[in-house]
């Protein structure tokens, strides 16, 4: 008679079936959003400053440099103190 180890199997196996959500959501938690024009943009370097803050194109968004003046909404997260910018678009008017 083993009833430990299969209740210990049990406990294990839901934990890692709920595993991907939990990590999910805590990725979802780092995401942070801001709306606002595009005051200065240096293509070579990816940096676009809205309202005096400095965000990064990730890596692979070469050509997807939001136009001076043009009102955007980022999706960005910190990573080791850079705002990296996920994705953005133009808010509708």
């Amino acid at each position: 008679m083993r009833p430990y180890p299969l209740s210990l199997a049990c406990v294990l196996l839901a934990t890692l079936a709920n595993a991907p959500s939990i990590t999910y959501a805590q990725d979802q938690a780092k995401e942070k959003v801001v709306t606002g024009i595009v005051q200065k943009v240096d293509e070579d370097a990816g940096h676009i400053v809205i309202d005096g803050q400095t965000y990064v194109m990730a890596r692979g968004s070469e050509g997807l440099i939001p136009n001076l003046g043009q009102k955007v909404t980022f999706v960005y997260e910190d990573r080791n103190g850079e705002n990296v910018v996920l994705t953005f678009r133009q808010p509708s008017k």
